[in-house]
């Protein structure tokens, strides 16, 4: 009777063991990919070099890492069909504070019926020091693109887009003048 107890006591204690183990697991969070490790993959991926590269790149995007998710969404804008998951990922990538991402998107809402979609992204990624976010929200505004013309909302923009080094930006504003010299 104690050899059946002690072999029961042992199967239990290594279940237990291995539970604990598999918990632990899971408390740690996937390993954060570096910036470089995610531009490599998607350039092989986009290469069509390595299947396992966009496999990678899933698995980090379904961890939540959003420049894999910004990577993801480029591999998958190039494909027949995949647009709709593209924009998905870049949607999710700047959700998640990816500026470029946010740039893609307001690049793509732009020309939309409802241009003012195109605001929100623009000003997300040009809150991050996304420059060609800020002058693009500073030719909107100049325009009336999305909103009523508005020329000092538009200096604004356009002088914070030439602060962050828009080349661009910087021929339309006059430092000295503060005004729009063309556009």
């Amino acid at each position: 009777m104690s050899r059946l107890s002690l072999s029961t006591g042992l199967r239990v204690l290594g279940a237990l063991a291995l539970a604990g183990a598999i918990w632990a697991c899971d408390l740690n969070p996937p390993e954060r990919p570096a910036p470089a490790e995610i531009l490599a993959l998607s350039q092989a991926a986009n290469e069509g070099q390595q299947h396992a590269a966009e496999l990678r790149l899933r698995h980090w995007a379904g961890a939540g890492v959003a420049a894999a998710r910004r990577e993801l969404g480029r591999l998958w804008l190039r494909r027949p069909g995949m647009q709709r998951d593209a924009f998905h990922q870049y949607e999710l990538a700047a959700r998640d504070g990816d500026a470029e991402a946010a740039l893609v998107l307001g690049n793509w809402l732009r020309n939309s019926p409802d241009a003012r979609q195109a605001l929100r992204w623009y000003q997300l990624a040009a809150a991050q020091g996304q420059a060609e976010a800020a002058l693009a929200l500073g030719q909107m505004a100049l325009g009336g693109e999305g909103m009523a013309p508005d020329p000092a909302l538009a200096m604004r923009w356009l002088q914070r887009a030439a602060q962050l080094g828009n080349a661009e930006a910087i021929s339309l504003v006059s430092v000295d003048r503060g005004s729009v010299v063309a556009l």
